[in-house]
């Protein structure tokens, strides 16, 4: 072995002697082959499933309705045509003398420009028949100072005094009780409501409106006022009361009488009827419809003449005297009734009358 490695040993330097070995090649640099990778389609990607946006309706106010305002309310100027004929040229200072009431400046009310004590004495003796709030307004003899006269009048300067006889804070509670409770009737009717309907409602709300009897006194006496407000009175407030209604409600009314009673005429469509809200109120409990609603004269005699009082000679309505009761002024004859009102359309208008009487119900609910 020793040899064979001596022989190739000696046999390379021979060769290297002789320049007959080649150096070594190195491969000429070359660029990496291009692998081009596989064509493949772009991955499709869905767009993502959103809900639509949900798009919120503009926000609105529900829409306002306006309440139905009646035309009809109370109104303390009013007069009766036969109480502006008895006051005369005094008209205009009985309105400013209920203006001043109503203002309560002071301690009194003092009205200017009077010709005479006699027309200070008839003003007076209007506001205190027809404004029916000054009953408990303005001092009069049942509530005087210690017996002083709380009317007083100075010729020199023609002024006659009204002394209140409450602060301004109590007269006014006083005024809107009585003035509230017309209006409080009166705001159910409507502009649309034809005469026989408003004078049902109004036939209806009087016989209501009041128990039969006597209020109690305030202030020394018993007066309208008190009936009204405390709702208890007898046959000639029952009468006044609707009288005054239908008045505000346009109807032409006035209070009719005989010796010992009283009652309601009023003028509906043109026609003159009798109308008894006293005699008709025990019948509205028991279910009767409108007994006593829209009689003609004939009628009304024949009733009175069957609840003339025990004792009575009377035995015909043809014998009972029959007046309108001005609340000043004189007896005058009663306007002619000759026909009853339809007995078929008074039982229609006493239904509709009690759903008019629902709407102050509705209104607070």
């Amino acid at each position: 072995m020793r040899k064979m490695a001596a022989l190739i040993a000696a046999l390379l330097l021979l060769l290297s002697i002789a320049g007959c070995v080649p150096e070594p090649v190195t491969p000429p640099e070359t660029d990496p082959p291009i692998t081009t990778a596989p064509a493949t389609e772009p991955p499709v990607t869905e767009p993502p499933v959103t809900e639509p946006p949900v798009t919120e309706p503009p926000a609105t106010e529900p829409p306002v309705i306006e309440p139905e305002v009646s035309p009809y309310a109370y109104d303390p100027h009013m007069v009766r045509a036969t109480t502006a004929a008895y006051l005369g040229d005094l008209l205009p200072l009985y309105h400013e003398a209920i203006d001043a009431i109503l203002a309560h400046e002071g301690d009194e009310v003092a009205i200017t420009g009077l010709s005479s004590e006699g027309d200070y004495d008839r003003l007076r003796f209007v506001l205190l028949s027809v404004f029916h709030p000054s009953q408990r307004l303005i001092r009069t003899w049942a509530n005087a100072k210690d017996g002083e006269n709380p009317f007083r009048y100075d010729p020199e300067t023609g002024t006659g005094y009204l002394e209140f006889l409450t602060d301004a804070e109590e007269a006014a509670g006083w005024y809107d009780r009585f003035a509230d409770t017309y209006n409080v009737i009166l705001s159910n009717l409507r502009a649309e409501d034809d005469e026989k309907t408003r004078m049902a409602y109004l036939f209806l709300s009087a016989a209501s409106h009041m128990g039969y009897g006597t209020p109690e006194p305030v202030f020394g006496s018993v007066q309208f006022y008190d009936c009204v407000t405390q709702m208890r009175g007898q046959c000639g407030s029952y009468a006044m009361f609707l009288e005054e209604l239908a008045l505000y409600a346009g109807i032409e009314a006035c209070v009719g009488g005989s010796d010992d009673h009283a009652w309601t005429v009023a003028m509906v469509d043109g026609v003159w009827y009798h109308f008894d809200p006293t005699w008709e109120n025990p019948l509205l409990w028991m279910g009767e419809s409108f007994t006593y609603f829209g009689m003609s004269e004939k009628t009304r005699r024949e009733t009175l003449g069957a609840n003339v009082p025990l004792g009575a000679k009377v035995t015909s309505g043809e014998e009972i005297a029959l007046f309108v009761v001005p609340p000043v002024g004189e007896l005058q004859p009663i306007p002619a009734a000759e026909r009853d009102f339809p007995a078929d359309e008074k039982r229609e208008l006493y239904r509709l009358s009690w759903e008019i009487g629902d709407r102050r119900f509705e209104k607070k609910f």
